[in-house]
């Protein structure tokens, strides 16, 4: 059937739509995090495999410096792989086919840092101060839901979020989460 392309977009389009609606009700009702000690690094590897599909199907070259050192923290490891997940598929929207994404893990002070870079088209201030705001419309508005989660859990977990560009990638998303007490909250 010569139609038959455009009732697979539909259906790709629907089954789109359906996941970012399911994300918008999750961010209205997000029940306080199930803490435990866990290794970050741990907790980054399995989102990463879990992203791993569509890395290879994108032919995205994937750089990972994952500190051996870092201390166990207090943390909700699904939550914390849903805050990677949402950045990486932020990050897949963005690079091209080729391209790169170096996740980055390190101490910091009294902080653990991530940090996920990728190379693509660089986005202006104006639509950088957009990216966390749930129900915003523009370029980033499917992935602003994610985002705005992604914020959400680190702030929940102590952290921050921080968005920036530099010469060698076009956006950097960092997120820190603190050392120091953390075992006690």
């Amino acid at each position: 059937d010569p139609q038959n392309e455009y009732l697979e977009i539909v259906i790709r389009e629907t089954a789109r739509i359906e996941a970012m609606l399911a994300e918008q009700l999750q961010y209205a009702r997000l029940e306080r995090p199930r803490l435990r000690m866990q290794g970050l690094n741990t907790v980054l590897q399995e989102a990463l495999q879990r992203s791993s599909e569509t890395l290879v199907r994108r032919r995205v070259r994937l750089l990972k410096k994952l500190a051996p050192d870092l201390p166990e923290l207090l943390l909700d490891a699904p939550r914390i792989q849903r805050v990677v997940e949402n950045v990486l598929a932020y990050a897949l929207e963005c690079v091209s086919m080729g391209g790169r994404i170096q996740v980055e893990s390190r101490r910091a002070g009294g902080y653990v840092l991530v940090e996920i870079a990728f190379d693509g088209q660089r986005q202006g201030g104006d639509l950088l101060e957009q990216l966390f705001v749930p129900f915003a419309t523009g370029p980033a508005s499917g992935a602003a839901v994610g985002l705005g989660m992604a914020q959400q859990i680190v702030r929940e977990h102590g952290g921050e979020v921080r968005v920036r560009g530099e010469s060698d990638w076009s956006t950097i998303f960092s997120f820190t989460l603190p050392v120091a007490g953390n075992e006690d909250r």
